[in-house]
């Protein structure tokens, strides 16, 4: 029986709602991927989502994950 079944409704307002596990989180081979792609090629969530076949919203969090810049506020030339 689980805790929270032990507990009954009572207990329920007390209980967070985060999960105990993240069984689908991104791989850290992709996630280095990803960051690598940016910095070698400098392009958005919209190209590099369909290149490794991951959903852009999910470059996105590892771009923001990382603290790696929006495209728009870095040089062109140089990418910083």
């Amino acid at each position: 029986m689980s805790k929270a079944a032990a507990e009954g409704e009572p207990g329920l307002p007390n209980r967070s709602s985060r999960p105990h596990t993240s069984p689908a989180k991104t791989p850290v081979e992709v996630e280095q991927r990803v960051l690598e792609l940016r910095r070698q090629e400098r392009r958005g969530r919209d190209w590099l989502g369909p290149e490794l076949g991951v959903p852009p919203r999910t470059v996105a969090r590892i771009l923001c994950r990382h603290r790696a810049p929006y495209l728009r506020e870095c040089d062109p030339m140089s990418g910083r």
